[in-house]
Order: C-alpha cells, then sequence, then structure tokens
C-alpha cells in the first residue's frame, strides 16, 4: 500500500532529460474504491460529506432538457481510510515540479482540477469552492 507521503517517491530518481515520459494517473482503476475522480474538495477543506450526484435532468414531454434538480444527497465518495493514501492537489504540483525542475531544457507542466465542472454543472456551491481552494494551493505551490 502506498501512502500519500511516498506516492511519489518511485520517480524521484528518474531522469526527465533520458526521453522517457511520466504520467499520473488518479482515480479509477488505480484506487481501492474505483472511484472516477480523485476525492472532491469541500469549503471546509475536508474531503468527507461531499454531494452524491450531479443531480436530477429535468426534461420536458419532448424530452428537451430543462434543467437540473440540484441533488442534496450528501455521502463520502472515497472512503476515509483510503483519503489518506490519496496525495493532495498541492502535493501533486509540488512533486510534479521537483521532478520536471531537473530537466535540463525546461519542462511545461498542464494541471487541471477537474472537479470545478462537475460541481459548476451539479450547482454545487461548496464542491465549486472546494475546488477554487485546491487551484489556489495549486497557484500557490508554483509561486
Amino acid at each position: 500500500e502506498v501512502m500519500a507521503e511516498n506516492f511519489y517517491d518511485p520517480i524521484q530518481d528518474l531522469d526527465p532529460d533520458d526521453g522517457k515520459k511520466v504520467l499520473a494517473c488518479f482515480g479509477g482503476e488505480y484506487s481501492t474504491s474505483g472511484n472516477d475522480n480523485m476525492p472532491y474538495r469541500g469549503v471546509d477543506s475536508t474531503y468527507l460529506g461531499r454531494h452524491c450526484s450531479v443531480g436530477i435532468v429535468d426534461k420536458d414531454e419532448d424530452d428537451v432538457t430543462l434543467g437540473i434538480t440540484p441533488n442534496t444527497t450528501i455521502c463520502n465518495h472515497w472512503p476515509e481510510e483510503e483519503l489518506k493514501n490519496v496525495p493532495k492537489m498541492r502535493q501533486n504540483i509540488e512533486e510534479a515540479l521537483k521532478f520536471l525542475s531537473k530537466d535540463d531544457d525546461g519542462f511545461f507542466l498542464m494541471a487541471e482540477q477537474g472537479d470545478i465542472d462537475w460541481a459548476a454543472h451539479a450547482n454545487h456551491m461548496d464542491d465549486l469552492i472546494g475546488a477554487m481552494l485546491d487551484i489556489d494551493d495549486m497557484v500557490d505551490a508554483v509561486r
């Protein structure tokens, strides 16, 4: 079992100048719980008690989407014991910068906090603000 604090140990001795690529994937089949995304962060900066789905699609008699009724059901997408094994967004950026900064030719880093889309489409303000806090942490790590 790889804990969050050891998650990036396997790439530390790699050389970004050797032409090999490093890709880090989070969620989906890579997690014990099989979640598609990394844990959602809420405005309270916890990863527990998030909204369970994007909501209920409201349609008219012609099957035209009229809107989405937000789902107010709260659940834990990730088991609490698994959360401690998942690096946070800030740590992902810090470790990526540590690795890529060894590249003699410079580098380009693209990172996404994809939960902001899910939260906005579902009209879940708490998750949306949590995603913004993740983005703020990512930008702060670059400074």
